[in-house]
């Protein structure tokens, strides 16, 4: 953190004007409402759940204490409650690729939010390679050999949402893919009788343009932001399992045309990976040609997809190849999608710096154990294939290894280090691992052999 506040201001000068005191403002003033009922600040944080409907209603979620402290740690620059994942875009350089970028339009603290993102479903026709089961139903049917998720949100959460739908200025839509959840065509209709100028965003994968999506779509004002991660025949199918990329164009095509009538904007999303890098040039070559505004997405699992963790040999070689690209900039477009692809090339160099680290495990000793617990029960808490007796007791079982090896800890004089040392391992991994073990003694030593020897030394 001891470069952060040089670091802020190069990462000010790639947002919006506005008020840029605060790292970001969906604390403040939007809703994310995942797939499984639970609700967030933003797509991005998932482990700081502010609430679950229908257990909580959107008023006690939007007022809650949960929200509180999110934007209490957010105004003092605390990272810990969930935000790490942009904190590592962040710190890569990738400005323009942190996704707290998005909420930059929204600055000011008022009763209702002023933009909602919904992901009320996993519903999607592709299985791409660096998706989950859990954000693509087929994914999830398979690959994952798993029923469906079940989705809590009802007529009862349509009737809530009627009392927000008037104060929001933005709402996104998110899937799987958002033309093929029929709820999201329920909450459009509300919005084109409650509140038909807001600014409505969709984010699809450029599979689905029948006669329903367009009547839609004139119905309404949207900006279309379409996932393509290649343009390459031969490539695309291998990331976006059932996709046609002839069609996908087709319907670029189609979307280019519609935002131009209709005043809004198109964007291109474009996930970097070890797959499809040498194509990241020519994707800006292909939004600039549809009027489209190129944005990178950081990719931090799969291990066989993420550029992170490639030894320093494959950096370099990434980095000597965009050097190599001469990309237009003669327009306000092509300055903008220009100004991303540098930063793409700021965030591989930021990896050369980091290569054989662990970004999460930086970040994550900034978080004391106490909230490390409490971010572990959430994460415990979203996982669908437990009941709730499994949750409690998945969590029991973690939080007395833990609280086990502190004591030891303390016992050996390094309960400081101890504490300082267990939040770097990911709660992903502590919940595959933890539960299974039950020599906690051995846990121990093996944890001060991996985590503590330089302090035992």
């Amino acid at each position: 953190m001891s470069n952060f506040a040089e670091q802020f201001k190069q990462y000010n000068t790639h947002r919006l004007p506005a008020d840029a005191t605060r790292f970001c403002h969906a604390p403040f003033n939007n809703l994310y409402f995942g797939n499984r009922g639970f609700v967030m600040a933003c797509c991005s944080n998932r482990l700081h759940v502010l609430g679950r409907y229908p257990m909580q209603s959107i008023n006690d979620v939007w007022r809650g204490e949960k929200a509180k402290n999110l934007r209490a740690a957010m105004n003092s620059h605390d990272f810990s409650k969930g935000c790490q994942s942009c904190y590592a875009v962040f710190e890569t350089g990738n400005y323009a690729g942190v996704p707290a970028n998005v909420y930059d339009r929204h600055t000011h603290v008022g009763t209702y939010p002023k933009r909602m993102e919904f992901e009320l479903s996993n519903t999607c026709n592709l299985e791409c390679v660096m998706c989950t089961g859990e954000l693509s139903s087929s994914i999830r049917e398979r690959r994952d050999k798993k029923p469906p998720i079940p989705s809590p949100y009802d007529d009862a959460f349509l009737k809530q949402l009627d009392e927000y739908i008037p104060h929001l200025q933005t709402a996104q839509f998110l899937g799987g893919e958002p033309f093929l959840i029929p709820i999201y065509f329920q909450i459009w209709e509300r919005m084109t009788e409650l509140n038909p100028d807001i600014r409505i965003s969709i984010q699809t994968n450029g599979t689905i343009l029948n006669a329903r999506v367009k009547e839609l779509l004139a119905k309404l004002k949207v900006s279309i932001s379409i996932s393509i991660d290649s343009i390459d025949p031969e490539v695309y199918p291998t990331i976006r399992k059932n996709g046609d990329i002839v069609r996908v164009k087709q319907h670029v095509a189609w979307f280019s045309e519609y935002v131009k009538e209709k005043g809004t904007s198109m964007s291109i999303s474009f996930c970097p990976m070890q797959q499809n890098w040498r194509e990241i040039p020519a994707m800006v070559e292909f939004a600039n040609r549809h009027g489209a505004s190129i944005f990178f997405n950081s990719v931090f699992q799969p291990a066989t997809c993420s550029l992170m963790g490639l030894p320093i040999e494959r950096l370099n070689e990434i980095t000597e190849y965009l050097d190599k690209a001469t990309l237009p900039n003669a327009t306000a477009l092509e300055q903008g999608n220009l100004r991303r692809f540098n930063d793409i090339k700021a965030f591989v160099e930021g990896l050369k710096s980091q290569s054989g680290s662990n970004i999460e495990d930086q970040l994550r000793s900034n978080i004391t154990f106490e909230e490390y617990l409490e971010e572990a029960q959430n994460f415990i808490n979203q996982q669908a294939d437990l009941s709730l007796q499994q949750k409690q007791e998945t969590y029991q079982s973690i939080s007395d290894k833990l609280h086990f090896m502190m004591a030891c800890a303390e016992q050996d004089g390094l309960l400081e280090d101890a504490k300082r040392a267990i939040v770097t391992v990911t709660i992903p991994n502590l919940y595959r691992f933890l539960p299974s073990s039950e020599d906690k003694e051995r846990l121990y030593v093996l944890f001060k052999e991996k985590y503590l020897k330089e302090v035992v030394q």
